[in-house]
């Protein structure tokens, strides 16, 4: 499996782990046998620097892009060819409007946890990849990209033809 372009979103959140977990030597090595020529981090509200990354930055091995927001992150979705999104729902709905193989990482430290459930029923249709920051590395390695199906488009007449029922009806 040949990921070219990462890209990795946090969002808005604070979702340290997701960073740290591609913060290191051992990411690092298998994000260039994964074949990453670019890797960009969006790293939302933090305080947490990615500190070995920024250190790789003037390697030259990968291209690394770091920042923490952006009022658009759809230029960097649409370039990916690959993308690590935390499991929020925009996030995870932009990268498959695109058709972006994507791993949702879910943040297992959250409390009734909602990113877990929208990632395993997509996950569950194969529309996407679930993972957790401790096992994404060999998430990544397991990654059939083929097994992915595509996501449905929205049927944008499903609602108005609703309405038209009602109205229809009430008449």
């Amino acid at each position: 499996m040949v990921f070219e372009r990462i890209f990795v979103t946090v969002g808005t959140t604070k979702f340290d782990e997701l960073i740290q977990s591609l913060n290191n030597q051992e990411a690092y090595e298998n994000l260039i046998q994964f074949g990453c020529q670019k890797l960009t981090l969006q790293i939302g509200m933090t305080d947490f620097v990615p500190s070995f990354l920024l250190e790789k930055q003037d390697e030259g091995e990968i291209l690394i892009d770091i920042y923490s927001l952006k009022p658009s992150i759809k230029e960097d979705m649409e370039d990916a060819t690959f993308v690590i999104s935390h499991g929020g729902a925009g996030s995870i709905l932009e990268a498959l409007g695109m058709e972006k193989p994507t791993i949702v990482v879910v943040n297992d430290r959250l409390m009734d946890n909602h990113q877990m459930e929208l990632a395993s029923s997509l996950a569950s249709n194969n529309h996407v990849f679930t993972s957790t920051p401790s096992n994404l590395l060999e998430a990544m390695t397991s990654l059939s990209v083929d097994q992915l199906v595509p996501f449905p488009n929205p049927d944008i007449t499903f609602f108005p033809s609703i309405i038209d029922e009602i109205i229809n009806f009430e008449n």
